[in-house]
């Protein structure tokens, strides 16, 4: 008997050292940082079907020392991954620059103005390799709304 609690007094400093031993703090949970890869990248909604898409486009450089997206120089805007459901005109992002925090993620919210009525686009990302990014996309047109998965890749 003395044998078992014993051990129940010693499993009971252990289990207590296992959590202390865990992360603490706003980083607990939370994926590594990645640092984007300067270059060209090329994106896709994550499932395709048979429904007409078009590939996303944009370019990731480093201006003092911190990581943004731009246009690529055969395009002169952003283009961001989507399925024809709700954008089926391809409006571009009038945004001309996206910061890429440290932790290696993004986000944008565009709104323009497509015959009469408001376009709404909202798309999120985040490196998870130097050269691997993936996220979401909503578009909000009209009455019309859609959420995608996307991935993209740096190209060449």
């Amino acid at each position: 008997m003395k044998t078992k609690q014993t051990l129940r007094l010693m499993t009971i400093p252990l289990a207590v050292a296992c959590v202390l031993a865990l992360p603490m703090g706003s980083d607990a949970g939370t994926q590594p940082r990645v640092k984007a890869s300067a270059g060209d990248y090329e994106a896709t909604p994550k499932k395709l079907s048979t429904t007409q898409y078009q590939y996303g486009n944009f370019s990731v450089v480093n201006e003092g020392g911190k990581r943004r997206i731009v246009a690529t120089e055969q395009q002169s805007v952003i283009s961001y991954p989507y399925v024809a459901k709700c954008d089926a005109l391809g409006v571009p992002l009038a945004t001309e620059s996206i910061p890429i925090s440290a932790k290696g993620r993004f986000s944008v919210r565009d709104v323009t103005k497509s015959n009469g009525r408001s376009l709404t686009v909202v798309w999120k990302g985040a490196w998870s390799k130097p050269k691997r990014v993936s996220g979401t996309l909503k578009l909000t047109y009209g009455d019309c709304s859609s959420k995608i998965d996307w991935v993209g890749k740096r190209t060449g």
